[in-house]
Parts: structure tokens; sequence; C-alpha cells
């Protein structure tokens, strides 16, 4: 299986820096703790976060950032220059590190949003001709949830691609009020993934308060003019339904309830519910948390 995952928005510094998305492998990491979840629960020591066919996607060329993979094309190369921090160009080794991985410029914009969700579907294309028979999961944190719901309703992204798990992390689940209707400026096709785990916490502020009040609602005609909202749960009928929505205690609030739901508890939660069937995991869940309070996220755990 392939494992991908989205980070989410990135103020004033590029993706490069958002540690627990690439480099979070140490023993207190996000992606140490998925990966440990995952092998106990399908019985085996292959990782395959990162991987495609159990090949890194930093050895595949054609995934590479700035390889042939047509992915990075989407993106305005005007717009990303505008957002990198030069003092990044210093690390030599850097760009050689994120080969590979998909990212995005992270810029608190709709549009791009919309641009990487396209960028995104010409990604997991690549993917698929790759490896045609790998099931494809994909772990999401914040606004990257959106990019992932553009990518799923784009006429780019291959008929035959099926997500078969996928999980959003403090998803602010937008919508706009106007004339009495309910617009979805970010709409998931339901019918591209198997299940999604909705997990979020009451005390994260940024999930929808700061989600909705700062710059970047949707630019399009038919959705400038109306009241702009971030909801915890997915509010769209059409896809409700694939959606197992799971509220955590987080210890600490804020904008570090935010950063808490890619921490090494989440990344522990997560690769169980990749791996599991969705009923074995709800199960599981319920009777760890019933026995010791497993899931109460515990402050400074960020996953970094």
């Amino acid at each position: 299986m392939a494992t991908l995952i989205i980070h989410g928005t990135v103020p004033v510094k590029i993706p490069f820096t958002v540690k627990w998305w690439w480099d979070s492998w140490h023993e207190a990491g996000f992606l140490d703790a998925m990966a440990k979840a995952m092998h106990q629960a399908s019985g085996t020591s292959q990782d395959d976060i990162w991987k495609v066919k159990g090949v890194p996607v930093a050895r595949v060329a054609a995934l590479e950032a700035q390889g042939p993979s047509g992915w990075q094309a989407a993106l305005d190369p005007a717009a990303w220059e505008k957002l990198i921090d030069p003092r990044r160009y210093l690390d030599a080794e850097q760009p050689m590190i994120h080969q590979g991985c998909f990212m995005w410029s992270g810029s608190d914009m709709d549009s791009e949003r919309q641009r990487s969700g396209r960028a995104l579907a010409h990604y997991l294309n690549r993917i698929h001709r790759l490896a045609p028979d790998e099931p494809i999961r994909l772990v999401a944190h914040s606004h990257g949830c959106n990019v992932v719901k553009v990518a799923s309703s784009s006429d780019i992204l291959d008929p035959a691609i099926f997500i078969e798990r996928a999980a959003f992390l403090a998803c602010p689940h937008c919508t706009i009020e106007r004339g009495g209707r309910t617009l979805y400026p970010y709409r998931l096709d339901p019918a591209r993934f198997g299940a999604i785990l909705n997990a979020y916490s009451a005390r994260d502020t940024v999930q929808e308060k700061l989600a909705q009040d700062l710059p970047g609602p949707p630019e399009g005609s038919d959705m400038v003019m109306g009241i702009f909202r971030a909801h915890r749960q997915e509010q769209d009928p059409a896809a409700k339904g694939k959606y197992i929505d799971l509220a955590l205690v987080t210890e600490d609030k804020g904008i570090k309830a935010h950063s808490a739901m890619h921490g090494r508890q989440m990344g522990a939660l997560l690769g169980g519910w990749l791996t599991y069937d969705p009923d074995d995991f709800k199960a599981r869940y319920e009777a760890a948390n019933a026995a010791y309070g497993a899931f109460t996220i515990p402050a400074g755990d960020f996953g970094e």
C-alpha cells in the first residue's frame, strides 16, 4: 500500500520546515508512531509510509519534486517563489531530502488550495501508473484535507483511482451561506473513498475560528458573496456518510491543540486506523479508551 501525507497551511515558511510531515521518524515522532502501529496491526515489519511498491518515493525518479511527474507543473512558479524563505537555500542538502514527497505551497489562499488539489491529482495519477494494483491511503492535516477534497473531485484524476482509507486531522470543513443556499467550496467525491476518519479537538481554535477569520476565503465568482464558515465535521450531505467522526481530548488548547493532531499519540492511533478493518478499529479504540483513557493527547505532543 502507498501511504501519503499531505501537510496543511504553512505561514511564511515553505513546507520544508514542516518536520512532522517528512522527518518525524524519531522515537516521539508522528511518522515513527504511525509506522510502529501499522507494523503491529499488520504483523509485518515493512513500513510503507512514503513508499510505492516498497520503494521509498525519493528513489522513484518519476515522483521527484523536480522530476517529470507533472504534478509540480500545476503550481504557479511565481506564487511559489514568493513564499520561499531564501535562508533555506543555505542548506545545500535540503532539496535532496524532499525529493519525491508531495509538496504544496501551504499558502492561505483559496487559489493555492485549488491549484494544489489539481497538483495532487497529477501526483496520484503518477503513483497509479507506477503501481496500478497498489491501494492508496492518505493522511492530511488542516487545509491539506481541502487539497485532498479538491483532488478527489478534479476531472484530472484518473477514473480508476480509489483511496482505500483516509484520515483528516483538524480539517476546516468549509461552507458558504448565500441567498438561503449552502455552497461547498471544497467538495469531496465520496465515490473515490472507502472510509475517512475525521479527527478533531473541541479545544482547537484554528480549525474553526482562525480558518474562517484569516484571509484566503474562496475566490470564485460564485463563491465570493456570502458568509464563509469552517466546521469540525463535514456539512455536505452527499459526502457525510463517508466519515467516521472522532472527537479527541487535547490537554493543550488553541494553536497547540491544532498541532497536537499530528503528534505521536495521533500517529499511533492512525497506524491502527489505516491497517485494521474500520469496524475492528472502532472496537479496539473504544476498548482502549474505556480501559486506559488512552487517547487523551498530552500537552506538547506535536510530533516534531
